[in-house]
């Protein structure tokens, strides 16, 4: 008697090679998701920073310029909102960790001044998860589609008191520029 069919040995190496194919496009698929949201952090960074060089040209009564080597930051608060509404993961961007630095870079030499904006964005993640986000990247990296992204963050500070709140952008910006000269909120 001459059967057509599949044996078990048959069937259960096409259940393993379509485990194998599945568990690997899966993982594919994941990994394809997470550079998805990295690239909103990006953008939304890139966002910040364009909208932080917009008002320092055209309302530089609101947003004075730095003194020579020193730094203006900028709060989240004070850009439109709606461009900031959706972070990634379903959180909140935080208003008081999220800012904009405009440095001055004065060269005694020459004397000439040239000025960078770089961006700090951070997502509040829901039932106290921490924090993820672009740690602090110039404007021209962020163009690039370029900032280091960082999750889970736990050294970041939970009091938004503007006391604390300095002390966190002390803390991310040492040695990066000499001395704060105001913080610019809403």
């Amino acid at each position: 008697m001459n059967r057509k069919g599949f044996t078990f040995v048959e069937l259960l190496a096409t259940i393993v090679i379509l485990g194998i194919l599945t568990s690997l496009t899966v993982s594919t698929l994941l990994r394809t998701i997470e550079r998805s949201r990295n690239k909103v952090y990006i953008n939304d960074a890139s966002t910040m920073v364009a909208q932080a060089e917009y008002l320092a040209k055209s309302k530089p009564n609101k947003i004075k310029r730095p003194t020579h080597n020193n730094c203006v930051v900028i709060l989240l608060n004070a850009f439109n909102s709606d461009d900031f509404s959706s972070p990634p993961n379903g959180g909140e961007y935080s208003v008081t960790k999220s800012f904009v630095v405009y440095k001055s870079n004065y060269d005694a030499s020459t004397k000439i001044e040239t000025f960078e904006f770089s961006g700090v964005l951070f997502e509040e993640l829901k039932g106290n998860k921490g924090f993820n986000g672009v740690k602090l990247t110039s404007g021209v990296d962020l163009s690039k589609g370029k900032g280091e992204i960082v999750g889970g963050i736990s050294n970041v500070v939970v009091d938004s008191s503007k006391e604390k709140m300095l002390q966190y952008i002390n803390g991310v910006i040492p040695n990066y520029c000499g001395a704060i000269d105001a913080v610019i909120e809403k």
